[in-house]
């Protein structure tokens, strides 16, 4: 078995047992059968399936090329960006309470992204077109704060783009989010199919991850705490997930939600501190509230993990520290 023999591992296997003993008969693979690894979105979409930020069909299809509404947008960028508070009211007049969309929508509301149509709609089951994307990912971005005049005209679009969205379109592709055609030609008025959709959410959370890490540069790694670096590879990831509460958006029970943000909090202090006693005492106290939960809070839990973290990343810390 690899790994370290002492306080790393076991403190460690205190925190992340929860994850993987669930596993032994677990088969799941990342897989959609009408998008292949040639695609050159694969990348795009696996990053944003392995994350749980995106959905195939029943049918196991993906659909790539098909469109998406503006409503699927709104959550799916609430969900990249880590959005979750909501305390605007509703402005408009065809988001009912009771649709499936209205947290989104009043979340992205109160985040300033989106601003609806000038008769006070904000169409969500209308398709959203690219130069939408890129206004959108502009703003929430600031771009314009990131992104200098003399590369915006560097660039040549040889299509029409509406007056309103062409400098957003224009930074977009100078931060390399998404690219131009052939022929200079953007396509600003056609629909975004759901793998441009996935390329760009992906290029912004990579992105953004790159910022974080560079912010958090001070922290130790877990090749430093010895711990493999594929094996930290691997918690990085599912401690992404987790933080970014993909987990528990489907998970009901105050006490669930808790459970996930302890693990999170308490691994995030390590990295920085390394203080294994308290890593200890927190897996301690992790395990006791795990295992006083009712029998349906416990197999709750155990689905969203399994369903939201790759497989491949837990069998990886699964085989490292048991």
């Amino acid at each position: 078995m690899k790994g370290l023999y002492g306080g790393v591992k076991r403190n460690c296997k205190q925190l992340i047992f929860i994850l993987v003993f669930i596993l032994s008969m677990t088969s799941l693979c990342f897989g959609f059968s009408d998008l292949s690894d040639t695609n050159p979105a694969f990348n795009d979409v696996k990053l944003l399936t392995d994350a749980g930020f995106l959905k195939g069909y029943p049918d196991g299809t993906f659909r790539p090329y098909g469109t998406i509404t503006r409503a699927e947008f709104v959550r799916m960028t609430n969900q990249v960006f880590g959005y979750k508070d909501r305390v605007a009211s509703n402005l408009f007049s065809d988001v009912n309470t009771k649709e499936w969309y209205y947290q989104d929508v009043m979340i992205a509301l109160q985040e300033g992204y989106i601003i609806g149509y000038p008769d006070g709609t904000f169409r969500p089951n209308g398709n959203i077109t690219r130069e939408e994307v890129c206004a959108i990912n502009d703003r929430i971005l600031q771009l314009s704060n990131q992104v200098p005049t003399t590369s915006m005209e560097t660039i040549t679009i040889s299509d029409r783009v509406s007056s309103w969205a062409k400098d957003s379109v224009l930074r977009v592709i100078a931060k390399g989010l998404m690219p131009l055609g052939e022929k200079g030609n953007f396509r600003s008025f056609e629909k975004a199919t759901r793998v441009e959709v996935s390329s760009i959410l992906a290029n912004v959370l990579r992105q953004k991850t790159e910022i974080e890490e560079r912010e958090n540069q001070k922290k130790s790694t877990w090749q430093d705490l010895g711990i493999d670096p594929e094996v930290g590879a691997a918690i990085d990831n599912t401690l992404l997930i987790m933080r970014n509460e993909i987990i528990t958006a489907n998970i009901l029970t105050n006490n669930q939600k808790a459970m996930v943000r302890n693990m999170v909090d308490a691994l995030d202090a390590y990295l920085i501190t390394g203080d294994e006693v308290t890593l200890n005492q927190s897996g301690k106290n992790i395990k006791r509230s795990y295992e006083s939960m009712s029998s349906v809070d416990q197999a709750s839990i155990e689905k969203e993990i399994r369903r939201c973290i790759p497989v491949t990343d837990l069998y990886l810390i699964k085989d490292y520290f048991f």
